[in-house]
């Protein structure tokens, strides 16, 4: 138990003393807390050698990120821009996939680690987007939630792979997507009929105290996520559902505010152990290639994403916005790497460059992010952060 408060207490004392400087500097706090993994993680000045249980303990802020992401989005408003968005994410993706699959090639990946390597990288991020997008006018509430509803297809996506992988694991690829397809079917319709005849009644007798509300408010969360992993998707996706059922609710708004604050703390330790991940002994091994696979992604998620909305009509500056908060790879980039070599599906080098990938885009995306948009980090000239 000494142990665990050691690890806790020094990655906050860690990614605080950084926090500090990036304010100071006027930089990105999600950079700062990348930078304070490097640094003080196993394979920088060591003073944090075992992040096991931070790594654990971080994952409660994807997960509140994607509750409170679903908080905003009540299922008819998701059910529209999901049906505006379907084209986007799928011609997009191919796009971006069949990009980088061949940068890969060109790189010198065989074809297999190649499709891994492309499979992993096409999907943007979450946790950045949701993070960086202020919400404060129509426009950006409209911008924020079309943005959200192209991610969670895309991490849907992401979790089909991940079954796939899990299904080569097990020898039998195609049968693993049957059982989820028809969990996903009962799962969701279950939700909202548990929150309209057990949850909603239960805060309306709890509604004067708010202790306990917030109590249920997480229960809800953290239990859906667990049922929906269970079931073969993953916590967040579960998370984000459990939102979505909850977002009927009257209050919902007040629980979205309320729990802000236990998300940024959780999304700080997962940054943090992101920045951990990074062997710095063996980056110069595959750097020029992850700096390639880098700029290519940012600059070919960009352009993709701004073109196929000025397609649909949208405004240049609106549809340019989009694209440089969509450009970076996403959490699940991590998840499906470890996942692949662990089952051996792909080489040591190709799931390397995978998480270096996915750790340089993220810190660019939010660099650009925050230097030309408005968000709630404020921006790297200078307005105050949050």
């Amino acid at each position: 138990m000494d142990q665990l408060f050691s690890d806790l207490g020094l990655t906050v004392v860690c990614a605080a003393s950084l926090a500090c400087a990036a304010v100071i500097l006027r930089q990105p706090l999600l950079v700062s807390y990348i930078a304070a993994g490097i640094i003080f993680g196993p394979f920088g000045l060591g003073v944090l050698k075992n992040t096991a249980f931070i790594d654990s303990v971080s994952r409660l802020g994807i997960t509140l990120l994607l509750f409170l992401a679903g908080l905003s989005l009540p299922p008819k408003k998701l059910l529209s821009l999901f049906r505006e968005s379907l084209v986007l994410t799928l011609f997009s993706g191919l796009l971006i996939f069949g990009a980088v699959w061949l940068a890969a090639l060109l790189l010198g990946f065989p074809s297999r680690d190649g499709l891994l390597i492309a499979a992993a990288l096409t999907f943007s991020s979450t946790i950045l987007v949701v993070k960086l997008i202020p919400a404060l006018t129509l426009h950006q509430k409209y911008m924020g939630a079309l943005c959200i509803a192209i991610l969670i297809a895309q991490d849907l996506m992401a979790v089909s792979v991940l079954v796939f992988l899990k299904g080569i694991k097990a020898g039998a690829a195609a049968g693993g997507l049957i059982p989820f397809i028809a969990g996903g079917a009962l799962f969701i319709p279950l939700l909202l009929l548990i929150e309209q005849a057990v949850l909603r009644p239960l805060i309306a007798r709890m509604e004067f105290y708010h202790e306990v509300l917030y109590l249920i408010a997480l229960g809800w969360c953290l239990g859906v996520a667990l049922v929906a992993e269970k079931l073969g998707f993953s916590l967040e996706i579960g998370a984000f559902l459990a939102g979505i059922a909850f977002a009927r609710n009257p209050v919902a708004d007040f629980f979205s505010e309320g729990l802000k604050v236990f998300r940024d703390f959780f999304l700080m330790l997962f940054f943090f152990v992101m920045g951990t991940k990074i062997d710095l002994r063996i980056i110069r091994e595959i750097i020029v290639g992850a700096l390639i696979i880098s700029a290519l992604l940012v600059l070919i998620k960009t352009t993709v994403y701004a073109w196929i909305l000025r397609l649909m009509g949208k405004e240049r500056k609106f549809a340019m916005e989009v694209g440089v908060r969509m450009n970076s790879a996403s959490e699940f980039a991590l998840i499906i790497s470890l996942f692949a070599g662990h089952i051996h599906a792909v080489s040591g080098k190709a799931v390397q460059l995978i998480q270096i990938t996915t750790v340089i885009t993220m810190m660019v995306s939010s660099y650009l992010t925050v230097a030309f948009f408005p968000t709630p980090l404020g921006r790297v000239g200078g307005l105050k952060q949050d």
